[in-house]
């Protein structure tokens, strides 16, 4: 009798221990869910607020400097200014006609030799330079822009939603269970922003 009882005991014991890790298991996968969909809806909070940007003051000179980037970048006369169609007259306007910037002042330095294409481009904003063939491409789109400092901002969404729970919650499976905490993710370098096609 005291065997099947001992026997009885350990099956018990056994069966609690499966339970409580699966019970362990469940919760950190919702956990986890949780803390995933809470970061995706941040993200796209602040996507929403980058993509508006076109319609905010300043916009036409932070255009007009991507450009320049783009095509300092590039390094190629001949490059092509590519982007959406209110974006194209305004580096239309900011360009003298030549293939190079309209100056108010001292000489800026900039690549000559570039045009601006009649054709739009599908994007939120920014700008596209490229070679004269398309083959190798700068991207200051907002979308490019984005995602480049999406790990960044990634990064700091779970700082600021998790950081003081990841230094103190924990839950506690009772005696003898340990505690389940969520990891932090990981950060990874950003893309760069020359592709080739």
């Amino acid at each position: 009798l005291e065997s099947a009882c001992a026997e009885a005991r350990a099956f018990s014991e056994a069966e609690s221990r499966e339970r409580m890790a699966a019970a362990r298991l469940e919760v950190s996968r919702s956990l986890g869910e949780a803390r995933d969909e809470a970061v995706r809806q941040c993200l796209s909070a602040v996507w929403d607020y980058y993509h508006r940007m076109p319609a905010r003051a300043g916009y036409a000179a932070r255009l007009r400097s991507w450009a320049k980037k783009a095509l300092d970048e590039l390094d190629t006369p001949g490059a092509v200014l590519r982007a959406r169609a209110p974006d194209l007259a305004i580096l239309r306007a900011a360009a003298n006609g030549r293939g190079r910037w309209r100056t108010d002042g001292p000489r800026e330095p900039s690549i000559g030799g570039f045009k601006v294409a009649p054709a739009p481009i599908e994007c939120s904003g920014g700008v596209r330079a490229e070679t004269r063939d398309g083959r190798i491409v700068v991207d200051y789109t907002l979308e490019a822009l984005f995602e480049r400092k999406r790990e960044d901002l990634l990064h700091q969404i779970h700082q600021q939603l998790f950081s003081a729970e990841d230094e103190s919650a924990s839950i506690d499976f009772g005696a003898g269970g340990r505690k389940a905490r969520a990891g932090k993710g990981k950060k990874s370098k950003a893309k760069k922003s020359k592709s080739r096609k």
